[in-house]
């Protein structure tokens, strides 16, 4: 992979199957819960932005997707991250445990709320 990707979609063609899978899961629900998100690379890795905000980055690792930052609230999601986060603002999701969407979707909206807050 070039050492900065031009475009979200340069990332992902960089990314072995399974990874870009994931991420490609990912970014629909991105897109599916923030409506008129746009995308960009920072920090070598997908973005996406509402508003001119930046809510999420995403990237791919060998046996996992990660998800920055991890939310801060609402207390019941953060508590439930505990497991998957790595106290520095990352969320690791494992491939082969599979990716719940249900899971990011929650991630996702608690992130675009702290945003708006």
């Amino acid at each position: 992979m070039p050492a900065t990707p031009g475009t979200i979609d340069d990332y992902l063609a960089a990314q072995p199957d399974a990874v870009r899978a994931a991420l490609q899961d990912i970014r629909a629900v991105v897109h599916e819960v923030l409506p008129g998100a746009t995308e960009r690379i920072s920090y070598g890795m997908p973005t996406f932005d509402l508003d001119g905000s930046t809510v999420v980055h995403v990237a791919g690792w060998a046996k996992h997707v990660s998800i920055y930052p991890t939310p801060a609230s609402p207390p019941e999601l953060v508590e439930e991250l505990a497991p998957l986060s790595s106290g520095r603002g990352t969320t690791k999701l494992v491939l082969k445990d599979g990716i719940d969407l249900e899971l990011v979707r929650r991630i996702v909206r608690a992130l675009a709320a702290e945003r708006a807050a």
